[in-house]
């Protein structure tokens, strides 16, 4: 399949009054178009430092120190404001965790859309108001004139989310990115959610970048998963690949540590998320990993193909794969 979106060799760093943070390492992660793909790891790994940079909206401290962001061939990295003015919101769009935070609290939900559509599709008042209610009856919300005069606290969380998916697929993007977008809605909502993102991934055509924390979301949206620890991608499979043969122990530990309904015993991962100030040299997994060797402790190991699917960053693999 043809590649949409290719990170190389990126790195991201924090600029703070205590130090560097070296937030994320990337060596390489791909997305093909029309494709989900799912980036999985603990809170504060660099997941949304990812979609952060890939859309260049970074905080003043963030720093893309270097690397390549290829989106459709271009190269976002460098790629000034007005260029970028002119993808965000059209070519690249993403759905945050907090719906409410996203929306203008002083504007209703049917003049925020609009703006969108009158700024990247040049509609009138008019054609841009029809659209919004098509958006809004294709994301399943009801009364859709009623929500476009509605303002965001007068919205359930859930329609709230369901709103702003209709204003990030507006402009029918190549790229949507799922920032956490189910974590603030109960278990019934979120299944929703997720049906409503595969139903509109095939009807627009889009490719998603779905960022979560947990595996067994991913496991029910996307095809691939990539494992992030540390801001580095230490594993990319197929969703079967990824369950049946984990073969990162990161990977592993997190699979261990989903909770299972025929036992009360909750599996952990020994020890404690690195400082990224200071991260750990070499491999930055190996303080905590059971099956270290003396290299980990001092090279970072780059990922390779174990099959053409499943790439893993890791040792262990080394002679195996020469």
């Amino acid at each position: 399949m043809e590649s949409l979106l290719e990170i190389r060799n990126l790195k991201v760093e924090y600029h703070t009054y205590e130090g560097v943070i070296s937030a994320l390492d990337i060596e390489y992660l791909k997305l093909q178009k029309r494709e989900i793909l799912s980036l999985v790891g603990e809170s504060g790994c660099g997941k949304s430092t990812l979609a952060l940079s890939i859309l260049k909206i970074l905080p003043p401290n963030g720093i893309i120190k270097n690397g390549n962001i290829i989106f459709d061939g271009l190269d976002l990295v460098k790629m000034n404001e007005e260029q970028m003015k002119k993808i965000r919101g059209k070519r690249i769009s993403i759905v945050f965790q907090d719906p409410r935070a996203s929306f203008n609290p002083v504007f209703t939900i049917g003049e925020q859309i609009t703006r969108v559509l009158i700024t990247h599709k040049n509609l009138s008042k008019k054609e841009s108001l029809q659209e919004v209610e098509n958006l809004f009856k294709m994301v399943g919300l009801p009364d859709p004139k009623r929500i476009i005069n509605s303002y965001p606290h007068e919205l359930s969380t859930g329609m709230c989310q369901r709103a702003l998916i209709a204003m990030a697929l507006s402009c029918k993007p190549d790229l949507l990115i799922a920032d956490e977008p189910t974590s603030a809605l109960d278990v019934s909502i979120q299944a929703q959610i997720i049906e409503l993102l595969r139903d509109l991934k095939n009807k627009i055509e889009t490719s998603i970048l779905y960022i979560t924390h947990d595996l067994a979301v991913a496991a029910q949206l996307t095809e691939r998963i990539a494992v992030m620890y540390a801001g580095n991608i230490v594993e990319i499979g197929n969703v079967e690949d990824i369950y049946d043969n984990p073969l990162h122990p990161y990977t592993y530990g997190l699979l261990k540590s989903i909770p299972k309904a025929n036992t009360a015993k909750l599996e952990t991962i020994s020890g404690e998320v690195p400082d990224l100030f200071n991260p750990p040299s070499g491999c930055r997994f190996h303080p905590r990993c059971p099956y270290a060797i003396e290299v980990c402790k001092k090279q970072k190991p780059m990922l390779m193909n174990i099959t053409e699917n499943h790439s893993v960053s890791c040792f262990l693999y080394s002679e195996k794969n020469e």
